[in-house]
């Protein structure tokens, strides 16, 4: 499985978002694109979204379009906002895009925006309205269309409220996710973010902090993944949000050679031998998690 990084880019400023808070970056180019998924023969499935939004990337649905054309199976996740924007639904079905998931955090303006800052929750409700006609016009059953919500401090009322008009727009699954803070050790700060019941939760609280609640220490997801960033840089995963842990850069080296190289080796010995909780993206890593998705029954 791979991640490849379409934008590093983003059009919102969302709390607890390393992007928003200053990361930002980039687009990636069809060309480098090809470059790097042509030695991967082997590859049947990509993330195609990483620490900005996909849709930013004015090459986006050429490379799934790439993708599918090589019997590899996309999917990727954005804020839905530029989903209006002419001609991209269209596009993005006749692509062949296999999933997209679209978060949507609130049922109301006030609360949309308070979340995902600087959005409209009415240009994602237009957004998605057009990629559920686009699909219907053209005869496809793809995508398939998932709302994420997150389980931040709103209401229960929100939640309901966010799963009704989420399917009266057509979509196909409403998934709750819980909430990720940036800084689980600072207690008080990760509190005014998260909901009142801890079962919500992803985390645990031990002593004066939290820490996420897995049930493994070691990583399963670095034997078998990675991330391509914008600009070539391959990370050992998805929670890698900056370049500390650069593995090489697959638009300048073979991908055999960093994938079979001593770096991601080393990195991969550290982690699962102790180390894991002394790298900051791993402490907050979902990897092995309890729950990282809540029915909703136990969400209102």
């Amino acid at each position: 499985m791979l991640w490849m990084e379409p934008s590093a880019a983003c059009n919102l400023d969302c709390p607890d978002c390393p992007t928003a808070s200053g990361r930002g970056g980039g687009v990636m180019r069809i060309a480098y694109f090809v470059h790097v998924i042509k030695q991967l023969p082997w590859l049947r499935f990509l993330n195609l979204w990483h620490r900005g939004d996909p849709l930013v990337a004015p090459d986006f649905t050429a490379m799934v379009a790439e993708a599918t054309r090589r019997k590899i199976w996309t999917q990727t996740h954005t804020n839905g906002i530029l989903l209006s924007k002419s001609g991209l639904a269209e596009n993005i079905v006749k692509s062949g895009l296999n999933r997209i998931s679209i978060g949507i955090d609130g049922a109301d303006e006030e609360t949309y925006s308070r979340i995902r800052k600087g959005g409209s929750l009415t240009d994602v409700e237009k957004g998605v309205r057009a990629l559920v006609e686009a699909r219907k016009s053209l005869g496809s059953r793809k995508p398939k269309v998932i709302v994420e919500c997150l389980i931040s401090r709103q209401s229960k009322s929100q939640f309901k409220a966010i799963y009704d008009l989420t399917l009266s727009l057509g979509v196909d699954e409403v998934k709750f996710k819980t909430y990720r803070v940036s800084h689980p050790e600072n207690l008080e700060e990760s509190l005014t973010h998260l909901p009142d019941d801890p079962r919500l939760w992803r985390y645990k609280l031990v002593n004066d902090h939290l820490e996420m609640n897995r049930t493994r220490s070691n990583c399963r997801r670095l034997a078998h993944s990675a991330v391509v960033a914008w600009n070539g840089d391959v990370l050992p995963c998805c929670f890698s949000t900056n370049d500390f842990h650069s593995m090489g850069n697959a638009f300048k080296q073979p991908w055999r050679e960093i994938w079979k190289g001593k770096t991601i080796r080393e990195f991969q010995h550290v982690v699962n031998h102790g180390g894991r909780d002394k790298i900051p993206m791993c402490r907050n890593c979902t990897e092995g998690l309890r729950n990282l998705y809540l029915p909703r029954k136990s969400v209102y």
